[in-house]
């Protein structure tokens, strides 16, 4: 049982480390970036599309959708735009 429990929690460090990882991964090269438009802009494009490629690459491309499904689920406008750029970031990864 002590075994399960180790695993379970192994896992759970995993679930929560892999967040970070793509995000400052994502924020390093954006601060690098000479894009101008932080937000709805040319460097929001780049930031959705590289973390969705990140994730893609390292985990799995299916793993946008869900994304997909609950960061930009509100039908705004700026939405689809952010769910056309993951889904780019998904194929290049």
């Amino acid at each position: 049982m002590r075994h399960w429990l180790r695993k379970l929690a192994l896992l759970a460090l995993v679930l929560a480390t892999y967040p970070t990882f793509v995000l400052t991964y994502t924020g390093s090269h954006v601060l690098q970036s000479p894009l101008p438009g932080g937000r709805h802009g040319p460097l929001d494009a780049y930031r959705h599309t590289l973390a969705s490629a990140v994730v893609a690459y390292t985990f799995d491309a299916r793993a946008i959708d869900l994304v997909n499904g609950v960061m930009e689920r509100h039908g705004r406008r700026s939405n689809a735009m952010d769910i056309h750029n993951n889904l780019i970031g998904a194929g290049i990864g």
